[in-house]
């Protein structure tokens, strides 16, 4: 058995140190042979560059959360339910809004729901085969999150999600305690969207280089961004990542995926993120599905709707993602595919290769 906390504690993989756990969630790539390229944004079993695919990710275990199973979540009692919110009744619909943002993707099996005995869930970290959501009553401060456990398959090489709680931090009272209790509600069903992510076994993604993209629309107006990509989300993003852990059935027969590799000067670009956007004909370029190329540049992108995808590569900034800290190529400029790439149901576009020009 083992655990790890999403953002207080540290992460621990089975012949490797230490590292810290990110906050976020996400989406990621795939395919089998030499161009397959892995994104990190899945919980691994020792990948070997700290980034993994779907076919490497840590899933839930088959006899704790099998497909077409309902995973129960409990909420312990505490009396700062009433105080930020108002009820508890209040706090168990923010949970249930952010269990239903993940159940209601179409393409994936997540069904999950708050039940069981109110008061039944305990106040701490404690593995006892139950997902619950408590508060810290201890005063703790900054240790929040989600907190996963871990054992070993039947055949004891793989690791398994076995349970999930979530813990709510007392900067909370702080934090919502200002706001109306609809309002507290709203923020904190925000939060743990983010934190259930995780427990579905979402790491952190990249984000949108919005910094780029008002340079590639000659502005410095932040307002642009809302007409321009409000649309966004990210939510193709993250459906894609939360159905490939979780397809439903018949799902990953309907989409496919492209795969390629990023080079400069000849030599791989390590670790840069590449974005495919539906084109739909050429009048529109909204939600994009994001993946990491590996430490030899190749890169792959699944999940994909039948389509035209327009393909935009790009560095990842240090101060947004750990990855540049392995070693990525940063001083590349922008570069995007000439032309669209043609998706097909259940087959991969591969060959493809973005060269990208130094000096960012």
């Amino acid at each position: 058995m083992r655990w790890r906390n999403r953002s207080a504690a540290r992460a621990t993989r089975p012949g490797r140190s230490w590292r810290r756990a990110a906050v976020g969630a996400v989406a990621l790539a795939l395919t089998a042979g030499a161009d397959r390229g892995e994104t990190y944004r899945l919980l691994d079993n020792g990948a070997p560059d700290f980034v993994v695919g779907s076919d490497s990710a840590v899933r839930w275990a088959p006899g704790v959360w099998a497909p077409g199973a309902t995973l129960s979540w409990q909420i312990a009692d505490a009396p700062e339910w009433a105080r930020i919110f108002g009820s508890r009744r209040q706090f168990e619909s923010a949970v249930d809004d952010a269990l239903s943002h993940w159940s209601g993707i179409e393409t994936a099996d997540i069904r999950w729901s708050v039940s069981g005995t109110p008061g039944a869930a305990t106040s701490t970290w404690t593995r006892d085969s139950s997902n619950q959501v408590f508060f810290h009553s201890d005063g703790v401060e900054w240790e929040d999150g989600a907190g996963l456990w871990f054992e070993r398959d039947a055949s004891g090489r793989e690791w398994q999600i076995s349970e999930c709680d979530v813990g709510i931090p007392q900067r909370w009272l702080r934090d919502l305690g200002s706001q109306d209790p609809t309002s507290a509600a709203e923020s904190a069903g925000f939060q743990l969207r983010g934190w259930f992510a995780y427990c579905l076994g979402l790491d952190t993604s990249a984000k949108m280089p919005y910094e780029s993209v008002l340079r590639s629309l000659d502005t410095d107006d932040p307002s642009a961004l809302v007409s321009h990509f409000s649309p966004w989300q990210r939510e193709d993003d993250r459906s894609v990542g939360a159905s490939l852990l979780r397809p439903r059935q018949g799902w990953l027969a309907t989409v496919g995926a492209v795969a390629g590799t990023l080079v400069s000067d000849g030599e791989p670009v390590a670790y840069a993120h590449v974005w495919a956007f539906r084109t739909n004909g050429g009048s529109d370029v909204r939600h994009p599905v994001g993946a990491f190329t590996n430490r030899a540049g190749a890169f792959s992108v699944e999940g994909l709707a039948p389509g035209e995808y327009v393909l935009w590569a790009h560095p990842v900034d240090s101060y947004v993602h750990r990855l540049a800290g392995l070693g990525g190529t940063k001083n590349v400029r922008d570069a995007i595919l000439a032309q669209p790439v043609r998706v097909t149901a259940g087959g991969v576009a591969r060959g493809i290769r973005i060269t990208m020009q130094e000096n960012r």
